[in-house]
């Protein structure tokens, strides 16, 4: 009997340091796919080639160059930022040193693969925070569609918004310009008049010359998916309720 005791006692300390070892190799335990890239990380002056993770625990950049390997949870990020299948930008809550009231990015390039939309998927299910995608990930038959141009602060850019059941998409060829808003991400939708549509998040805002107006059944739908509401208004107002933003 004491010899079965000892056996299983053996085979659950094996068990302990095959974890440990585990945890020493990779940082990290992972129970989802990981997503491994070998990317390029600029510096301020030259740069550095490592592997980046992206997993279910965080994201973790490894390199051999000394002191610039990193190993994010998700809490610790502050944006992602997806900006094209290729380029993936962190920003994160560490201070610049020589730019106060700045905090430090991580930009890195994919040398293989790309930022798939199962990647996209899984960054937006674990970050805490509104995710940044300037690609139309697994986008759906929308609701309705408006052509719009997206103003910048010089000049602007033509797509289409295309309003789906749980996001906004904006589409655009301008590359950069793309975005894709979940209604849960959305703090606040205004109209300036039937031709001009704004959009606030979080992170940032946009504003949109329409090409034909947004119709008040159009408006209410998306306030109310915006605003968490079944019904926004009853039937009888929600004509004078558009109409009442031109006087």
């Amino acid at each position: 009997m004491k010899t079965i005791r000892y056996s299983m006692l053996a085979a659950v300390i094996l068990e302990i340091a095959l974890v440990v070892i585990l945890l020493s190799a990779f940082g990290r335990l992972s129970f989802g796919q990981p997503f491994t890239f070998k990317v390029r990380h600029d510096h301020w002056r030259g740069g550095c080639t490592g592997r980046l993770t992206i997993d279910d625990q965080g994201i973790e950049y490894r390199t051999e160059d000394g002191g610039h390997s990193r190993n994010w949870s998700y809490p610790d990020l502050k944006r992602i930022d997806i900006q094209s299948g290729k380029s993936l930008e962190l920003l994160t809550y560490e201070d610049r040193k020589l730019i106060p009231g700045a905090e430090r990015k991580f930009e890195f390039e994919l040398l293989e693969g790309e930022i798939t939309e199962a990647v996209y998927r899984l960054l937006l299910d674990k970050s805490p925070r509104p995710l940044l995608a300037r690609l139309p990930y697994g986008s759906t038959a929308p609701v309705f569609s408006l052509g719009a141009k997206h103003r910048h602060r010089v000049g602007g850019c033509e797509g289409e918004l295309q309003f789906e059941r749980e996001r906004v998409i904006y589409r655009t060829d301008k590359p950069g310009d793309t975005r894709i808003w979940l209604y849960a991400d959305i703090s606040s939708v205004g109209l300036l008049d039937r031709y001009s549509l704004r959009l606030t998040t979080l992170l940032e805002t946009y504003t949109f010359d329409l090409k034909l107006p947004i119709t008040s059944e159009q408006y209410n739908f998306l306030w109310a998916k915006v605003y968490h509401l079944e019904d926004p208004y009853p039937a009888s107002a929600r004509a004078s309720r558009l109409a009442s933003k031109h006087v």
